[in-house]
């Protein structure tokens, strides 16, 4: 049994935490899914307080510190540490900045990362095999028709990934009218931030795409049941209805949907895309975190940009007098 004093201290905790996740969604305008994961992480840290007799008001930086050693007793890795610490710094600037508390608990408290921001692409010789082996189940025996349908999704949702480099939140919640075989394009509604773009995909994927429309998604929309009598999901699943981050997990062998994002950085800028079309493909609001993702440019790279693209790039005598000739 609790005491009264408890649960009113539980009640105010949860009321934070909800009219911090409507301002999240509201004003900030953030994602459910990046909503929800801040909701998480603060219901964490609340429940870590109550055993403690603490409410969220209350805290001090000792408190948040206990808690970053609690995480690491538990097994919870810096790298998750990190965010938690982030969302809660969030949390109480706000509350800082309403006047509910009188200083910012978190302001003084630091975490040392202990990982590199690597590229996490694969080789291109890795990811044709995949595609290919994707193939091969769509096109190969199948033991059911539904397998066969599954198989050609699943091959439909790799060359996507590959081809456009979309992030695994955005194919979900990609529309069968946001996709636009003719311009190989698809419009992006929901991105990181709640901002569009529009995105190119690859000659490839888009056939994949057409023959996915043409085959595989209509055996599945005819699988929906009466609960869902429709759906404009461009990726069904068995019952027809939208996809979720689980299923395109799942449909993904041997690589993430995240390899997948981080390998078409990497390759398309190897084949001399340039930085700024890749991080509006990606949706990047910063070029730095684009250069994370395709990594270290080689020096023959930046020799052959400069060659190419430096105003005076050409040889006295060679190519300026052939040019000062043909003017005469």
């Amino acid at each position: 049994m609790y005491c009264s004093r408890c649960i009113s201290v539980c009640r105010q905790d949860q009321q934070l935490i909800q009219d911090f996740s409507d301002h999240l969604k509201g004003l900030r305008g953030c994602s459910k899914e990046t909503a929800l994961t801040y909701r998480q992480d603060l219901d964490q840290f609340a429940s870590f307080l109550f055993d403690h007799g603490i409410s969220l008001p209350e805290v001090t930086g000792q408190n948040i510190k206990a808690y970053l050693q609690f995480l690491e007793t538990n097994g919870i890795s810096t790298r998750t540490a990190v965010r938690r610490l982030y969302a809660l710094g969030t949390f109480y600037r706000r509350l800082a900045k309403e006047k509910v508390i009188s200083r910012n608990p978190t302001a003084f408290v630091r975490l040392k990362k202990n990982w590199s921001n690597k590229p996490r692409s694969r080789p291109v010789e890795v990811v044709e095999d995949l595609l290919n082996k994707a193939r091969g189940r769509a096109r190969g025996p199948h033991r059911s028709e539904l397998a066969r349908l599954l198989a050609i999704r699943n091959w439909a949702i790799i060359e996507f990934l590959y081809g456009s480099g979309v992030r695994r939140e955005e194919c979900c919640r990609i529309d069968l009218f946001d996709l636009s075989i003719e311009e190989r394009t698809v419009q992006v509604h929901h991105g990181k931030g709640g901002k569009g773009r529009v995105v190119s995909i690859t000659p490839t994927a888009c056939e994949v795409l057409d023959m996915y429309q043409k085959d595989s998604r209509q055996g599945l929309f005819e699988r929906r049941s009466r609960k869902h009598p429709s759906s404009r999901a461009l990726f069904l699943t068995l019952s027809g209805t939208r996809m979720c981050c689980g299923t395109i997990n799942r449909a993904t062998k041997g690589m993430t949907p995240h390899e997948y994002r981080h390998s078409y950085a990497k390759h398309s800028t190897d084949n001399g895309a340039s930085l700024s079309h890749v991080q509006e493909q990606l949706g990047h609001a910063s070029p730095q975190t684009t250069t994370i993702y395709a990594g270290d440019v080689s020096f023959d790279q930046l020799k052959e940009a400069h060659k190419r693209f430096h105003p005076r790039r050409r040889k006295r005598g060679g190519e300026d007098s052939q040019d000062k000739e043909s003017q005469q």
